[in-house]
């Protein structure tokens, strides 16, 4: 309970005997918006101390889990307030990464009696981390719409997962550049890489498009231009 005191979650004795779903369905009829987010973060934050002490045998103490879940709070407060979004949230365009960072965006294409492959991703995110090695690259943003690899990327704990050698292979190239960041975003940011995946399994041979992408591609670059951009007549 101390934990839950910290963050200033209460409930009565009766509520305490039950279930797991019917606690949860209380709180969250018995707090405000605000309150429920700290209870969501701090249910992650417990469930990821569980695993790093089951897998690893480090514990946690409150304090550190405490600290853990203000600050994961006051990223998403921070992003909130620098990222406003001016577009509909479906039809955010490709963004240019920083000064002297360079993005790689991932995506594989599949025939049409396939499903998308987690571990198919797992593999095309690795080969944009070599190859990005290949160019010596030093600082990078390897971006996708694969939200489960990139969280798998970004978690600090060992993955149990069938994709587990896959993670700990991309974890350990990022680990060669000098800044890495791992971004998930959604499929309509991330079309360019998708429609030069479709472009790549035509081919059916390894191909590298260095001063010109096909046609199709430059098209949907032209467009996250347009989107960034936009025409503003007199």
């Amino acid at each position: 309970m101390n934990l839950w005191n910290r963050l200033g979650v209460f409930w009565p004795t009766s509520v305490g005997a039950f279930d797991f779903a019917k606690w949860l369905s209380w709180l969250f009829d018995s707090n405000t918006m605000i309150k429920c987010s700290d209870i969501i973060i701090a249910l992650w934050a417990l469930w990821y101390s569980r695993n790093l002490l089951y897998h690893e045998g480090k514990a946690q103490t409150v304090a550190e889990v405490f600290i853990f879940i203000q600050s994961y709070r006051n990223e998403i407060k921070c992003i909130q307030e620098r990222l406003p979004c001016s577009l509909p949230c479906d039809r955010i365009p490709w963004k240019a990464s920083p000064l002297n960072v360079a993005k790689v965006n991932f995506d594989a294409s599949f025939s049409s009696s396939e499903q998308r492959s987690c571990s198919v991703l797992a593999v095309v995110a690795i080969v944009g981390l070599r190859f990005a090695l290949h160019l010596s690259l030093r600082s990078i943003i390897l971006e996708g719409d694969a939200r489960s690899i990139i969280l798998r990327l970004l978690d600090r704990s060992r993955d149990i997962s069938v994709l587990s050698p896959l993670i700990s292979e991309g974890k350990s190239l990022a680990r060669n550049f000098r800044d890495f960041a791992f971004m998930c975003v959604l499929r309509f940011s991330n079309r360019a890489a998708r429609v030069m995946a479709r472009k790549g399994f035509t081919v059916m041979l390894d191909s590298f498009w260095v001063d010109e992408a096909p046609p199709e591609v430059n098209v949907v670059v032209e467009d996250d231009r347009r989107l960034l951009k936009p025409h503003r007549g007199i």
